[in-house]
């Protein structure tokens, strides 16, 4: 029953399959409870529906579900009053009885002969005048039956005449244990009298209660013993019972699965076997846990038959529990069963899931799968699972999630505490000359991104995040996990070159080899997650902004073996543009802007302020001073671009990179370079004259480091939020970078405003060409010095040490999964792919660690004719150890035999090509 609608599924299985849906829609219902109305199958297509029509009357209709036409049956008859409920009786064409009782447990019935058009007063049942649910009859034979429980005993009522008179009860069975909710039910062959058993358990200290049957084949002269219907351990109750064809469907509700809530079963009473499973009546364990602590468990676990066995499964181990005294169980046969459970290893991944907690080092960012940054509330979990089999080996299974305590809770933390209440992106650019704005900057009420790949239901249960951690075992689950993660466009390492992420250990000797594919781990671990903008526009903040195919792969990574790197989480954004498949979409998505977005509060949220450092391409937010929080010492938060979009700029002497590590490498593209940040400006939540964006055109301004109101340009001599200092000319302050002076020296302009800030650390405008992935790799940094004033300073460090490691590509500390493992040894010039080639190739090379210094070296890549004059210079550049890809494009070279010489400290390597036009 739906909003006062009756519902009817149809099965012509005897309920093993449902075919057919009903919603009967037509009948003036107004009824109290679903125990007001009662439905009887009269054949294949008609079922008889009485119910009691408020206020105070019966009414009685046909519903055909052949046709779905609904007829009234006879008239609306009126009822005394208080009446609440009905069981419904269908005897022949004319003959229906109503068994009903009131609000004060009165059981009675009316009974009609001539179709419902007229109906008899109330009559009492013989031997019975209360009870708590009507009284439930059926006609056998010729005769009509009622069954009455009390306390231990079933008596029978028989009518011969309709229901017209009864006998005098007569007693049929007597049981050993309490009963109740006793009703009686024909097949058309035999008899079947229905009731509920309370039997004492003494691991409860309490009554569980089975339905159980008896039976008679002779019109109730002589009947079986009792059969158990359910035989579960805890409670089974009787539902509802109703004849169908020539079988008793049973409904029985259970806890067997969830002890909090009942849930119906369906079977067919003397065919159905009850798998009756043990029971669970408790699970006991320390939630949440730490890293590697061991933890006990115990498992109070009973069955009617007995326990075969009880285990537990957890972080991909199995654990068998024991019921001997001597497993943490208390006492031997006592039905409680112990162990003890392994801890967590730190350093492991704890499984893909929806939000996560990057928790590697000093920084602690909770992540979603949408892109939100720290505002979400989150724990890393481990799914643990309680498995226990009877001897009769049904089997039940609990499962329970347990937290790991440090790493839950919400906001980004540093030492602990609050830095970080939201980040995230604004993105804008121009479609067909049409601007278009979306973000993820959820305290701004922002956001127009939802997980998993374009044309991907967001709510698809692979749209989690990935992770691998530098503790993972090698090949084991979490590597496995990234097949997914690739899927979704994450990068790995192709140690096979077959294009395909297959982490197989080919020679079975437990460790990574260079031949062998890997997940793209960076550092100690790697959070993968991809998300799109197709959130409808009709569910945005801006709401005149449709969606327009742009994917968001975003990789994550952290180190937690460098007193350095321990205060910096990388970030990778690589934006997909794929379009719609819309005809008028354009091919480009043009004067592309990309903005990283905090709310930062670096404990208290009111006494923040921003800047930013044009020399290190870093937007920052720091304290006014001392912190209620942090005290005399708060941290400052630096926002960095540390790789930045590619724009073309047809100079063959620029070279642009996407950089991914010593395990991947680096590409480089000729004629490119990347930007670094072009604005910076803070949004003031506080302040009326610069509020978040109130329109797309008010967040684009922001990115443009213009007045978002009117769009005008910032004049550092007169802007109220800031003071040039110093004796700097404020005329000569470059207005797109607001408060781009030093707080530490009082110099250049400065922000005078300490408020609840966000910030955009900018860079652009760059292309988004469709389905051409653009990198933009972005470093939270976090410096805590000895004040406030000093801590920017400690930042600084930091970030110009981030910007050094980039130019290292990354490659400090490797990211293998042994620790000893070092960078390439050795140097290594790779045959050119494809080969041969028109118009382009790539061409990858190692260059190896020279000293314990990691010492850079430099590097040539040169292109000779046959003859030995030089063609094309393709690398000219000090270059750290790691691996490099180029691609070469030969397009104005004609067919014939190159060679490609790499020069790297005094190595020297060449090989031939093949140009083949």
């Amino acid at each position: 029953m739906g909003s006062q609608n009756i519902i009817i599924e149809s099965s012509s299985d005897y309920c093993k399959t449902w075919s057919q849906y009903h919603e009967i829609t037509a009948l003036p219902l107004r009824i109290i409870s679903e125990r007001s109305f009662d439905i009887i199958q009269k054949d294949n297509n008609n079922f008889l529906i009485a119910y009691l029509q408020f206020p105070g009357k019966l009414a009685i209709f046909n519903y055909n579900i052949a046709s779905t036409s609904l007829e009234q049956v006879g008239t609306a008859f009126t009822l005394s009053s208080g009446v609440q409920e009905i069981e419904f009786t269908f005897i022949d064409e004319s003959t229906y009885l109503a068994s009903l009782k009131d609000t004060g447990d009165n059981v009675f019935y009316t009974r009609s002969d001539d179709g419902a058009l007229t109906w008899s007063t109330n009559h009492s049942f013989a031997g019975v005048l209360t009870g708590n649910r009507p009284i439930i009859t059926s006609y056998h034979n010729g005769n009509l039956y009622a069954a009455i429980a009390e306390e231990n005993k079933i008596s029978l009522i028989v009518s011969p005449d309709k229901g017209v008179t009864w006998s005098a009860p007569f007693d049929v069975f007597l049981n050993d244990k309490p009963i109740s909710n006793t009703s009686i039910h024909s097949d058309g062959e035999k008899l079947f009298v229905v009731f509920e058993e309370h039997i004492f358990v003494n691991q409860l200290d309490n009554y569980q209660t089975d339905v159980c049957y008896i039976s008679s084949n002779n019109n109730g002269v002589d009947w079986s013993g009792k059969i158990k219907y359910t035989k579960y351990i805890r409670n089974d109750l009787i539902s509802s019972i109703k004849l169908s064809g020539d079988r008793i469907i049973a409904l029985v509700l259970s806890n067997r699965v969830n002890q909090e809530r009942q849930d119906t079963y369906l079977g067919i009473l003397a065919e159905t076997i009850d798998p009756a499973p043990p029971a669970i009546n408790w699970m006991d364990f320390p939630n949440p846990i730490d890293f590697d602590q061991d933890f006990q468990i115990q498992v109070f676990a009973y069955d009617e038959t007995g326990i075969n066995s009880v285990s537990v499964e957890f972080n991909h181990k199995v654990y068998t529990l024991y019921d001997d005294g001597n497993h943490e169980d208390f006492l031997a046969g006592d039905y409680i069963y112990g162990g003890t459970i392994d801890g967590v290893p730190t350093n492991t991944s704890l499984g893909p899931d929806k939000s996560k907690i990057i928790g590697l080092n000093n920084v602690q960012l909770p992540i979603s799968n949408n892109g939100v940054i720290a505002d979400i509330s989150t724990a890393e979990k481990i799914r643990l699972a309680v498995k226990v089999i009877d001897t009769d080996q049904n089997e039940i299974n609990r499962t329970a999630n347990v937290y790991m305590g440090e790493l839950s809770g919400r906001d980004g933390k540093y030492d602990g505490l609050n830095i970080l209440f939201s980040g995230g992106f604004f993105l804008s650019g121009y479609s067909n000359n049409s601007l278009w704005f979306n973000a993820v900057s959820s305290s701004s009420l922002m956001v127009d991104y939802q997980a998993g790949n374009i044309g991907v239901n967001p709510t698809d249960p692979d749209n989690l995040i990935y992770s691998v951690l530098s503790g993972d075992t090698p090949f084991g689950h979490s590597w496995q996990d990234w097949k997914k993660a690739v899927d979704n466009g994450a990068y790995f390492y192709d140690g096979d070159n077959d294009g395909v992420y297959n982490p197989v250990d080919k020679n079975e000797n437990g460790v990574w080899d260079p031949d062998e594919d890997k997940p793209d781990l960076l550092y100690d671990g790697v959070y993968f997650t991809s998300y799109n903008d197709g959130v409808p526009a009709s569910e945005r903040r801006f709401d005149t902004i449709e969606p327009k195919g742009i994917e968001i792969r975003q990789s994550i990574y952290a180190s937690n073996r460098n007193s350095i790197l321990d205060d910096v989480i990388f970030f990778r954004y690589s934006l997909l543009y794929k379009g719609l498949g819309n005809a008028d979409e354009p091919d480009s998505l043009t004067d592309v802007y990309f903005s990283v977005w905090t709310d930062s509060d670096i404990g208290s949220a009111d006494d923040d302020k921003a800047g930013c450092d044009t020399t290190l391409h870093s937007g920052y937010t720091y304290n006014n001073g001392s912190d209620q929080v942090f005290g005399e010492n708060p941290p400052a938060f630096f926002k960095t671009i540390v790789q930045g979009p590619l724009v073309k700029t047809g100079n063959s002497a620029d070279y642009g990179y996407n950089k991914f590590g010593p395990d991947i490498g680096i590409n480089a593209l000729q004629g490119y370079k990347n930007l670094g940040m072009t604005t910076f400006a803070p949004p003031h939540k506080n302040h009326y004259k610069l509020l978040d964006p109130r329109n797309p055109l008010e967040g684009r301004r922001y990115q443009e480091a213009l007045y978002p109101f009117d769009g005008s340009e910032i004049d550092p001599c007169t802007f109220e939020f800031g003071e040039v200092r110093g004796g700097v000319n404020c005329v000569e302050v470059n207005n797109k970078f607001w408060f781009s002076g030093d707080p530490v020296t009082n110099y250049g302009w400065i922000g005078t405003f300490a408020l609840d800030m966000r910030d955009l650390t900018t860079t652009g405008a760059f292309t988004l060409h469709k389905n051409e992935p653009m990198d933009i790799i972005v470093a939270y940094v976090v410096g805590r010095g000895i004040d406030y004033l000093n801590s920017i300073d400690r930042a600084r460090e930091i970030t110009q040490y981030v910007h050094e490691e980039y130019q290292r590509n990354f490659s400090t500390i490797v990211s293998v999964e042994d620790n000893n493992e070092e960078l390439p040894a050795k140097f290594y010039l790779s045959q050119n792919y494809p080969n041969p080639f028109n118009p382009a190739t790539k061409i990858k090379y190692t260059i190896g660690v020279v000293d314990e210094n990691f010492r850079p070296l430099q590097t040539q890549l040169i292109v000779y004719d046959i003859l030995g004059r030089k063609v094309k210079t393709l690398v000219n550049e000090v270059k750290a150890p790691g691996t490099y890809e180029i691609t070469f494009d030969a397009s104005q070279l004609a067919s014939g035999v190159y060679l490609f010489r790499l020069s790297s400290g005094s190595f020297s390597q060449t090989k031939k090509m093949m140009v083949l036009k």
